[in-house]
């Protein structure tokens, strides 16, 4: 990543931050590491396009499992917001699914089948196969 830095490839220095916050350090365990890498990566993402907008859902999986909800919560706000202004479905579900997950981990039924629901409205065959 560091050398992303010296070439000055904000863009792909903010990817390969989430991409090892994300599939590296949090699978691994390391939910620390995760959000500090997540938050370096989120820092160099462009505001409020699709990558920004994909990176806080994955922000918000690991922030809520660190326990971290008033942060998973709004970065799936900020994700489910950037999604409706693009008018992306596909992301749009993801922001969702993001959102009906912290509810599920909060025991929150209700807000879990609002947010399955939402998602489920979203439709199109990328959410059927």
């Amino acid at each position: 990543m560091a050398i992303f830095a010296l070439l000055g490839e904000r863009q792909w220095q903010a990817e390969a931050l989430n991409r090892v916050g994300y599939n590296v350090s949090f699978q691994g365990g390391r939910i620390a590491v995760a959000l500090e890498q997540l938050t370096a990566a989120l820092a160099l993402a462009p505001s409020a396009d699709r990558t920004r907008a994909n990176m806080l859902t994955f922000y918000a999986d690991v922030a809520d499992s660190a326990g971290r909800v008033d942060e998973a919560r709004a970065g799936a706000r900020e994700a489910y917001e950037i999604a409706l202004r693009l008018g992306d479905m596909p992301l749009l579900c993801l922001a969702c699914w993001a959102t009906s997950t912290i509810a599920a981990h909060a025991g929150d039924v209700s807000e879990t089948r609002r947010w399955i629901e939402q998602a489920d409205r979203q439709g199109g065959p990328w959410l059927e196969g």
